[in-house]
Formats: C-alpha cells, structure tokens, sequence
C-alpha cells in the first residue's frame, strides 16, 4: 500500500513539474462580457453549438 502512495505521488509531483515548464507563455488579461439579464438570447445561446 505504501510503493502504490509513492507511485502516486512520484507522479503528481511529475505532472506538476512538467506542467510548470509547459507553461511559459507570456499572456495579456482578457476582458469579460458579463450578462447580467435572463432574456430569450440566453436561451438561444444555450442551444447554439
């Protein structure tokens, strides 16, 4: 039970590492539209792929 923790761990901790180094791109803030009524266009959207 313990090598199966080891393993797990060894593995978490490698996925971290590479997910680190993977991400080393320089991104600029988004803006976000926020709609704040409930109104027939929401609906639409909900059903537009």
């Amino acid at each position: 039970m313990r090598t199966g923790r080891t393993v797990v761990l060894l593995f978490l901790v490698l996925m971290g590492f590479l997910g680190w180094k993977s991400c080393a791109v320089d991104a600029k803030p988004r803006r976000l539209l926020l709609d704040t009524d409930m109104d027939t266009d929401d609906f639409f959207a909900l059903l537009y792929p």
